[in-house]
């Protein structure tokens, strides 16, 4: 398939606790729309890089105690593994809308 558009508005929401996603894979990468809600919890330390843009919203992400806040219109640059494992986190009453770019 020779795709060319993303359609996210016709994708349907992929429902997690505290979160939802769509996502469009291609080979061994990614493009996901997440939307993250005050009630997310990760349990375990994410070790996965992430690369993308805060469209909307504000989170917190927390790299083993050190917290870096990012807000609509940051990049997010997290190089995968150990020594980059995070949570992320957002504010009471908050949600943050993301598009995020991974390798799969």
């Amino acid at each position: 398939m020779d795709q060319k558009k993303i359609d996210f508005p016709k994708m349907a929401w992929t429902p997690i606790p505290g979160a939802q996603f769509k996502t469009f894979q291609r080979e061994n990468f990614q493009i996901r729309l997440m939307e993250i809600f005050d009630d997310f919890e990760e349990k375990d330390w994410c070790q996965k890089g992430h690369y993308g843009y805060v469209l909307e919203g504000q989170l917190n992400i927390d790299f083993n105690g050190h917290i870096i806040e990012y807000r609509e219109g940051d990049g997010i640059c997290i190089e995968a593994g150990v020594g980059s494992q995070h949570k992320a986190i957002i504010p009471n009453g908050g949600r943050a809308k993301l598009i995020l770019f991974e390798k799969i």
